[in-house]
């Protein structure tokens, strides 16, 4: 297997045999795969969102009880298994007339019998009369549609229609096959499974469903600084919220699969325990050590564990040490800035979308929202800032002192995103905008 050697002094270029890599970059692992060229430069959000997507790999297909599928990610279509409805349903709560009575003007009708939702169906004898029926029912062999009662009133077994009422052939009737016939598509693969996807597996007998398989996740916090929540701290030392933040956010997208650890900013404990993790999981998210600091290692260590480096900087504020790179076997990593405002952003930003993809959904287009006052803006870089939406659509900057300012996203719902370019945004205008959840 070839060496790759990381040089910190030349912005991240890969040597191999002593000759520097930039384009034409394969990986030398066992699988057939080859990563995309490594940006030795800062690129753009679009060319990191590229580029995290290409490499997401495809989770395989796994059977799923029904009633656990909630969230999950369909790998498979579902057909209609009969005609929806699957009968002429009656829509509404009244009577059911022939077509004889409907076209020669009868307005007064003996009830012959009452027909409920669920029963066998039943059949009108007597054409001048009707059936009582109720919403769901079939609708009545010899009937051709049904009269609210709001539309008439019933005195004993007589119903009489209320003056003027104009009826029309099959009106509320819900004729058979009218939503889907039977073996139609219902719902495609990459479609997440919510409540009406759920009610409609239901609704064709379905007691498990294929869906993406959740991958399993470790989170390694690095930093000397670092003391776990639940132990005592001295005052120049700082608890690890990027991971308890990143554990939250995967367990409401349902990723139950997700462990935690931290290494100090040592070489041999970062590599002992990226090699735990990359050995056990599919996926490895680091936080902090990918700056250019002196205690820096973790770029170094991926790489002498030959995790390929695809990027190292983006030209986005805050943000731009992210380091992304793929494990032998294709599994990611992303090694996310260590202050919380950059760290939070990126993974909402880049890994949440990525570990969805992976489980078989379509990349998403941004949500779109209006900027509740103008920003001003310096630089070439993409602007991700903190904000509160108020009516759901108008967006609210919070104010902050930096990427270190946890506390200010307390009262914050996601984050807007600026595009490199304009040097100033007026209110009002449409930007794209990501949920914290």
């Amino acid at each position: 297997m070839s060496r790759l050697l990381y040089l910190r002094g030349f912005e991240g270029i890969l040597v191999h045999g002593g000759k520097p890599l930039i384009e034409g970059l394969r990986r030398s692992l066992d699988d057939d795969q080859a990563p995309r060229v490594y940006h030795p430069v800062m690129i753009s959000v679009q060319e990191a969102e590229r580029i995290v997507a290409q490499h997401s790999p495809s989770s395989p297909p796994v059977p799923c009880p029904l009633a656990k599928a909630q969230g999950r990610i369909l790998r498979e279509e579902i057909h209609a298994d009969r005609d929806q409805p699957p009968f002429h349903r009656v829509m509404m709560d009244g009577i059911a007339i022939s077509p004889h009575a409907r076209e020669s003007g009868q307005t007064s009708f003996l009830i012959e019998s009452t027909h409920a939702a669920g029963a066998p169906p039943l059949r009108l004898n007597d054409p001048t009369a009707c059936i009582q029926v109720m919403t769901g029912a079939t609708l009545p062999e010899g009937c051709d549609g049904v009269i609210p009662y709001e539309d008439l009133s019933i005195r004993g077994q007589q119903a009489e229609l209320n003056p003027g009422l104009v009826l029309k052939p099959m009106q509320w009737v819900h004729v058979q096959g009218a939503d889907r016939k039977k073996n139609e598509r219902l719902l495609a693969p990459g479609m997440r499974l919510l409540s009406p996807q759920i009610a409609i597996l239901a609704s064709t007998g379905r007691t498990e469903v294929r869906v993406g398989a959740i991958p399993s996740i470790a989170i390694v916090s690095t930093g000397n600084e670092l003391v776990d929540i639940g132990q005592e701290l001295e005052p120049y030392q700082i608890r690890p919220s990027n991971a308890y933040g990143f554990h939250a956010a995967l367990n409401r997208a349902g990723f139950d699969r997700v462990d935690l650890s931290h290494a100090r900013d040592d070489r041999s404990a970062i590599r002992q325990c990226v090699e735990q993790a990359l050995s056990a999981h599919d996926v490895l998210i680091l936080s902090g050590g990918v700056s250019m600091g002196k205690l820096d290692f973790v770029p170094e260590v991926l790489e002498q564990l030959s995790v390929v480096p695809l990027f190292h900087k983006i030209r986005q504020r805050p943000g731009k040490p992210f380091w992304f790179g793929v494990a032998p076997g294709g599994k990611q990593v992303f090694a996310l800035p260590g202050n919380p405002l950059s760290s939070l952003i990126c993974f909402h930003r880049y890994v949440l979308p990525s570990l969805f993809q992976s489980m078989g959904e379509p990349m998403r287009r941004h949500e779109q929202v209006l900027l509740g006052e103008g920003i001003g803006a310096t630089g070439t870089s993409t602007l991700f800032i903190p904000v509160t939406l108020k009516q759901g659509i108008e967006a609210i900057p919070i104010s902050h002192h930096g990427s270190g300012d946890l506390s200010a996203l307390a009262e914050s719902t996601g984050f807007v995103e600026l595009p490199e370019g304009p040097l100033h945004f007026e209110k009002g205008t449409a930007v794209g905008y990501h949920r914290w959840n």
